[in-house]
C-alpha cells in the first residue's frame, strides 16, 4: 500500500513537470562568501587567517610583523621589542588551523 502511494506521488510529480514545460527564467544563485574566493590559493587563504590572528597581538606588543605562507609553513618577518614578544607571536601563529610550521625572521629592536 505504501509503495503504491509513493509510486502515485512520483508519477504525479513527473506529469506535472512534463505539463509545466521547460523553465526559461532561471536566475543564478548568489555565491556564498566562503566560496567566493575559491580561486584563491590555500596558502593565500591561510595567510589571511594567520595575519588576522597575529597582527592585532603584534601591534599590542609593539611589534611590526609581516608574514608569508608556503605549503602551510609560515615565516614571520619584521621587528619586535624583545625575544619574548617574538616567541609569543610564533606560538600564536602556530595555533592557526592549517599551519604546519612557523619560523621567525623577526629582529629584536627595542623601542
Amino acid at each position: 500500500m505504501q509503495n503504491s502511494l509513493i509510486l502515485a506521488a512520483l508519477l504525479s510529480l513527473s506529469a506535472t513537470a512534463v505539463l509545466a514545460g521547460p523553465v526559461t527564467d532561471v536566475q543564478p544563485l548568489a555565491q556564498p562568501q566562503h566560496l567566493a574566493a575559491a580561486g584563491e590559493s590555500k596558502d593565500a587563504r591561510l595567510a589571511k587567517v594567520v595575519e588576522r590572528t597575529v597582527k592585532p597581538q603584534a601591534e599590542r606588543l609593539g611589534a611590526q610583523v609581516s608574514l608569508t605562507v608556503k605549503d602551510g609553513q609560515v615565516v614571520l618577518d619584521g621587528v619586535a621589542p624583545s625575544e619574548d614578544v617574538i616567541r609569543q607571536l610564533v606560538e600564536l601563529a602556530s595555533t592557526v588551523k592549517g599551519v604546519s610550521q612557523v619560523s621567525s625572521e623577526i629582529e629584536v629592536k627595542p623601542v
